[in-house]
């Protein structure tokens, strides 16, 4: 089960251990495929065993994900506070769900986001990307697609504003990449924009925005997204 993750041009393994990000990159995928594109039981079986596999690799006994393990799943790198991971597994996981029918898996998804919400909300992280919002808005828009959620509601509006409202710098027409907790610009990144996750979470808004049927939101955020092209 899971993905490998660094092959050469020629298709050679150049390393076998299993990086977090793919994990839940993968389950993701292959669970999006069964569930849109003709519900292929080999793709659902390459899920499922990929999230058996994440279940049992990658949580640790302090709550948090490890970041990389063995091919077999043996730890290698301990969790240091990269929780792109871990969203990505949440992400993953809420798909699986819904293409399995898997309730656990969403219970597991969902007690990732709350984690992980809790944490960036914690004085102690200090400066916050965008990236963080743009996580908690694309998994909060997948999930509510699907079920009425008030408290992943609340998550994807709070991400929402601070991807439209927050980090938008009107003075350069751009996001910027991080703000400070209380969402003043840092001293350093006023100006500084990361052009790829501002164009990730532009297009994400924009879904949001076709979820909930706002046009007016959507016309602003497709704007902004030619701006950053």
């Amino acid at each position: 089960g899971g993905f490998l993750c660094s092959l050469d041009h020629d298709g050679r393994l150049l390393a076998s251990d299993k990086f977090s990000w793919f994990q839940g990159r993968g389950l993701w995928l292959y669970s999006f495929l069964y569930n849109h594109f003709g519900g292929d039981r080999r793709q659902l079986e390459i899920a499922r065993r990929t999230k058996e596999f994440m279940l049992a690799a990658f949580p640790q006994p302090d709550g948090w994900w490890a970041e990389r393990v063995t091919r077999e799943g043996a730890a290698m790198q301990p969790f240091r506070g990269d929780l792109y991971g871990m969203y990505f597994a949440a992400e993953g996981l809420q798909e699986y769900a819904e293409a399995a029918g898997d309730e656990q898996a969403f219970e597991t998804a969902l007690a990732l986001l709350r984690r992980l919400w809790e944490h960036i909300h914690h004085p102690e992280i200090g400066v916050r990307p965008q990236g963080l919002w743009m996580m908690n808005l694309r998994i909060a828009t997948q999930m509510l697609a699907r079920r009425n959620l008030p408290e992943v509601a609340a998550m994807g509006e709070e991400a929402l504003d601070a991807i439209v409202g927050r980090h938008y710098n009107p003075d350069i027409g751009l996001n910027v990449e991080d703000l400070n907790f209380d969402f003043t610009r840092t001293a350093s990144g006023a100006t500084l924009c990361a052009v790829g996750h501002s164009i990730e979470c532009l297009w994400m808004a924009m879904h949001e925005a076709q979820r909930r049927g706002d046009q007016r939101l959507w016309q602003e955020c497709a704007a902004r997204l030619r701006r950053h092209l």
